[in-house]
């Protein structure tokens, strides 16, 4: 055995030697460090709660699927929200992975039920039930129609997706299963780790373990090498490497942390490991040295870390719910369809993702409102909007119209600026509650600086507390403005959370309050006439739909 202690962070790599010729890498280069400052500053993002797994779509780098609380959350990484939203469970989830075209979803959760989801509609295709406990791996088999799960009820099990029927059961753990990974060239292998320190290998068409590996601490994530030859294995403060060729010899133990590490992901070569940990950190590991090149801080301890495909964004979640989106500054200029710099530089313009741009933008408007605020007691320079604020939703000072700015319509819109200005202090003096009742009282603030604003209280992880406390009077006000809201689609992100709110923690004051009461029932009548217009429509499109099959088959003819 031979020790090294590395430069960057003193700690021990321990190498040992195997029986075969090793897997080769590219030549290592101290340059590689520069990996890692590559990536610009986090945006932060709080979610429902603790982010249990994360998985980039394989077909469209851009899609995060974000298991936490009791739902998926699907993530638009290059906007840092959420767009989508799958909660048809009954239980926190623990896993959700993608399909390799990216057609479906499959995702368990803690009541032992396997759900299958389509990705464009989100539809429910298939829930497979046989576990009796937690369930928090959960795998498609390539090149088949079957998934794997792996459960705290000791067993590793592989279901049939059409029949919904269990083809096979591996009973050989003897403590809860967390991890499981399929060899990408061989679906007929599956490498299963557990909370009993066996990592152990199963060979589908036999039914039968083939070899058994102790790794002496409890198993946390595995990942099979893309040459197939290795497997990276998270358990305890040590991440480490296994040659599966000669049936478990150990590679390498890698011991740079204080704590358990809980995921592990490889970059889009697959020459540099990246491990998220319990210690608030995300290393990355250059393979071709097993060496620490850098180092990412969070404020919680992270559960899950994803990189997507083409290396644009890095992902960490949290135990406390928050997300941070890293984006890569050697991918702002590599368009995902080819490698047009202007391309990339086009789609960053269109997701708001280019801070540069947005910077110059609120100048602008700053200078344009203090040409135009000339002798007025409004201050311009209050006007600086909360920057979560601002990225949750379209800047409030772009609510200003154009259309009034001439002398006319001049006080209308400086009593409107006003409201932007105490609404924005309030965020910036973290007087949250004085904010909540502001938008319902301030009858000047617009829809979009609403939902704003309600985001921003939620992605806080605050709104929930809120509205818990907020007195009934000023409760009663926030449902009658933000109850409209709920007939335009894109404000529905930042209502819905709310009435969520009233309705699961202030449903004794809803029997009560008059009222409180008469403004739901308005809001319901909204969504009804919502539900029915939008099934016309869906009838509307299955008769088109119809007619063009006609028409085409009449065409063939």
């Amino acid at each position: 055995m031979w020790k090294f202690n590395r430069r960057n962070d003193g700690a021990n790599i321990a190498l040992l030697p195997v029986p075969h010729k090793l897997q080769k890498y590219a030549k290592y280069n101290s340059n590689q460090s520069s990996y890692g400052r590559s990536f610009t500053s986090p945006v932060i993002v709080k979610d429902y709660g603790a982010i249990r797994s994360l998985e980039f779509s394989p077909t469209a780098a851009s899609t995060l699927a974000v298991a936490t609380s009791t739902r998926v959350q699907l993530y638009d990484t290059f906007k840092a929200e959420a767009t989508r939203s799958i909660g048809r469970f009954k239980a926190p989830v623990l896993d959700a992975r993608f399909r390799r075209d990216g057609k479906m979803l499959v995702a368990s959760d803690e009541s032992g039920r396997v759900q299958l989801f389509e990705t464009d509609h989100l539809d429910l295709m298939r829930t497979l039930r046989g576990h009796q406990q937690p369930v928090h791996a959960v795998r498609f088999v390539p090149q088949t129609s079957q998934v794997l799960s792996a459960s705290d009820d000791q067993t590793v099990r592989i279901w049939d997706i059409p029949s919904e029927t269990e083809v096979a059961q591996f009973t050989d753990h003897t403590d809860y299963v967390r991890s499981a990974a399929i060899y990408a060239n061989n679906p007929n292998l599956v490498v299963t780790g557990s909370y009993d320190h066996q990592i152990k290998q199963f060979d589908l068409r036999a039914n039968r373990c083939v070899f058994t590996i102790d790794h002496g601490a409890p198993i946390e994530d595995i990942l099979v090498f893309p040459s197939a030859s290795l497997l990276a294995v998270a358990g305890g403060p040590h991440v480490k490497i296994y040659d599966t060729l000669s049936h478990g010899g150990l590679l390498c133990d890698i011991s740079n942390y204080q704590k358990t590490v809980t995921s592990l992901t490889f970059d889009a070569t697959g020459t540099k490991l990246l491990s998220g940990s319990l210690d608030s950190q995300v290393k990355v590991f250059d393979l071709a040295a097993y060496e620490a090149i850098h180092t990412f801080s969070y404020p919680a301890p992270v559960l899950a870390v994803a990189l997507a495909s083409d290396e644009s964004r890095l992902v960490a979640g949290m135990t406390d719910g928050t997300l941070s989106f890293h984006r890569s500054a050697r991918a702002t200029g590599r368009d995902k369809n080819g490698g047009d710099p202007e391309a990339a530089k086009l789609r960053n313009a269109q997701v708001n993702m280019d801070w540069a741009a947005l910077n110059s933008d609120r100048n602008k408007a700053l200078e344009s409102l203090r040409d135009r605020e000339a002798g007025s007691d409004v201050d311009p320079d209050d006007l600086v909007i909360d920057p979560s604020l601002a990225f949750s939703k379209p800047t409030a000072i772009n609510d200003v119209d154009d259309d009034t700015v001439n002398r006319k319509g001049k006080g209308r819109r400086k009593r409107h600026s006003r409201g932007l200005v105490r609404l924005n202090r309030h965020l910036r003096q973290f007087e949250f509650m004085e904010a909540l009742i502001q938008l319902g009282s301030d009858r000047k603030l617009k829809d979009n600086a609403v939902a704003s604003c309600l985001v921003d209280l939620h992605n806080r992880g605050i709104l929930t507390d809120l509205v818990r406390i907020v007195p009934e009077p000023q409760l009663i006000k926030l449902v009658t403005r933000i109850g409209p809201l709920t007939t335009e689609p894109h404000y529905l992100e930042a209502v819905v959370p709310f009435l969520e709110g009233v309705l699961v923690d202030r449903c004794s004051l809803v029997a009560k309050s008059t009222a409180l009461d008469d403004s739901l029932l308005l809001i319901r009548k909204q969504v009804q006439a919502i539900v029915k217009e939008q099934r016309r429509m869906d009838r509307l499109k299955a008769k088109i739909e119809m007619l063009a099959a006609c028409n085409a088959a009449a065409a063939d003819r």
